[in-house]
């Protein structure tokens, strides 16, 4: 766990934290998935285990499997939906896109589809700018 308060882009957000790998997110008392990328609430990881609720999230990101890309671009877009999840970014290595979802009232809404050399600009979870560029 890497804490967004020092992080330079991120001055401000100390309620953040930023998890890189092994923790889930709880769809029920016995599943759960876990993001290639999770920023959420530090009073939610501090609770110990390998999951967290939910509500604490604040941007969950996944990378497109090669092997099964339904997972990321239709499943879990439902699930994460379902959860309350707010934001939703897939990183799509095989047409070099980044797709950001903000939860509406009856589901994700594609706030961006971004390609290398289209930058993103969001206030949430916290100031940030990303070109994909950078990323692929």
């Amino acid at each position: 766990m890497t804490s967004l308060a020092s992080h330079p882009r991120a001055a401000g957000t100390p309620s953040l934290a930023v998890v890189t790998e092994g923790w889930g997110v709880y769809a029920n008392e016995s599943n759960y998935y876990v993001p290639d990328l999770l920023i959420a609430e530090a009073a939610q990881l501090a609770s110990g285990g390998k999951g967290i609720d939910p509500k604490g999230v604040r941007l969950a990101v996944e990378v497109v499997s090669p092997s099964n890309p339904g997972n990321d671009l239709l499943l879990k877009r439902i699930v994460y939906a379902d959860l309350g999840i707010h934001e939703y970014w897939i990183v799509d290595g095989r047409h070099s896109l980044l797709i950001v979802l903000q939860l509406g009232e009856s589901g994700y809404l594609e706030a961006a589809v971004c390609k290398p050399g289209q930058r993103w600009s969001a206030s949430t979870p916290f100031p940030l700018e990303v070109d994909p560029a950078e990323i692929f």
